[in-house]
């Protein structure tokens, strides 16, 4: 995660979604999907994951919290 962090901070998503909150919203889920992808899950079962993250934490929720929340639900722990 920590990895991902500083990917996420030198690439310009994160100061790219400050301008509002629907585009923080959307970098953080594209982000989610691209960790998930590229830890191997496939791209329809990352965005199913996404969608339970989002309902469970809402969107605006910090990508360390949905990504962990996001491996949770993948793991089917409670």
């Amino acid at each position: 995660m920590v990895e991902l962090k500083d990917r996420i901070a030198t690439s310009g998503l994160a100061a790219g979604a400050r301008s509002s909150q629907a585009s923080l919203a959307g970098a953080a889920d594209a982000a989610l999907l691209s960790a998930l992808v590229n830890l191997g899950y496939r791209p329809a079962a990352a965005e199913r994951t996404a969608e339970a993250v989002r309902r469970n934490l809402g969107a605006a929720a910090p990508l360390e919290d949905q990504l962990r929340e996001a491996l949770r639900v993948i793991a089917g722990a409670p």
